[in-house]
């Protein structure tokens, strides 16, 4: 009998890529969407499609009631994403205020001996960021870096406060939790959602500036692999870092700009050098939001190297510059 699972943003994004990964691995999975949403790419995949809200007290309930009738013991919540041009309130509501809802479906289950585990998809962005880019790997970020300051970004402190929760719960309630932080991703779901990397690419396209900061760029399928194996091998109680290629964004517009020149030849649209943008202008133009806002002009201009060592030897999580390259292409023959 194959296992269940319960998917929450089943059609998002990354939700989506898990669904097709689960799928690949014979497990029985359930799909929570919003009810306002498309979700048919991700029939094929899934058992059952349940609409809910997690905002919404009666959603969570038929979630709990969906669980216990279907017998399922694991879940993998992929939703809680945070817009760069959302305020703190906004960004709250629909990241932290998930994470709790979740968290009490997970507990109440826990505690009736009905779940045996709970993945959470955070954000290494919990953790701050690096002003200055990292001279070796040890800089990078893992699972013990702690670089968080409240009040700097709303980004960070939306993603840290929906994390803290989570660890609450493991250590105070013995959740059989963990908790996954990717890198910034690039790939394509299986519907019409995106992510920045997206709209950065297209800028990177028609030329206009980047700003000098760096990310660790990270296919979304493997990330997708990287879930599904924490879900199988992950340690209850921790966290693991899936990043990608570590490098600046001058340098990811670089990879643009060969591998557009590759698929489509000669005749290319760069005819603009790769320049980057100095901190205190990008401050000015996110300021007045030309181009981006104040959020996107701090975190593009600070850096999130990764080092995912752990997941590497624990998981078995494996990223390489092809990966990242393939993740590029999907989205630039998506693009053009």
């Amino acid at each position: 009998m194959p296992e269940k699972v319960f998917l929450a943003g089943a059609n998002g994004f990354i939700g989506s890529k898990i669904c097709a990964e689960l799928f690949s691995k014979g497990y029985e999975i359930y799909g929570l969407v919003l009810q306002s949403s498309e979700y048919g790419f991700i029939k094929p995949y899934v058992k059952k499609i349940i609409e809910g809200d997690l905002t919404d007290e009666s959603s969570v309930q038929n979630i709990i009631n969906e669980m216990k009738k279907n017998g399922i013991k694991k879940i993998i919540n992929a939703v809680g994403s945070v817009d760069y041009h959302q305020d703190y309130e906004s960004a709250q509501k629909f990241n932290v205020r998930t994470v709790r809802n979740i968290i009490d479906v997970a507990l109440l289950l826990h505690r009736e001996k009905l779940l045996d585990k709970i993945i959470f998809i955070g954000s290494v962005a919990s953790r701050g960021f690096l002003e200055k880019e990292p001279r070796s790997r040890e800089e990078d970020f893992n699972e013990n870096t702690d670089n968080y300051k409240k009040g700097i970004s709303v980004y960070c402190d939306v993603k840290h406060e929906a994390e803290e929760i989570i660890r609450s719960a493991i250590s105070r309630n013995n959740l059989p939790a963990v908790i996954i932080e990717p890198g910034s991703l690039v790939g394509r779901g299986l519907g019409e959602t995106a992510t920045t990397s997206y709209g950065l690419i297209l800028k990177i396209l028609r030329g206009f500036p980047v700003l000098r900061g760096g990310m660790s760029y990270t296919s979304l399928s493997r990330l997708a692999e990287g879930i599904v194996l924490a879900l199988e091998k992950g340690k209850i109680g921790e966290t693991y870092l899936l990043g990608g290629e570590n490098m600046t964004m001058r340098g990811f517009a670089v990879l643009i700009k060969d591998l557009y020149s590759l698929l489509f030849g000669k005749k290319s649209i760069f005819f603009i050098p790769i320049l980057s943008i100095p901190e205190e202008i990008a401050k000015i133009l996110g300021k007045f939001h030309i181009a981006f806002n104040e959020q996107q002009a701090l975190l593009g201009s600070s850096y999130h190297y990764i080092n995912s060592e752990k997941a590497m030897k624990e998981l078995g999580y494996r990223h390489s510059p092809e990966d990242l390259k393939k993740a590029v292409m999907e989205v630039l023959n998506a693009l053009l």
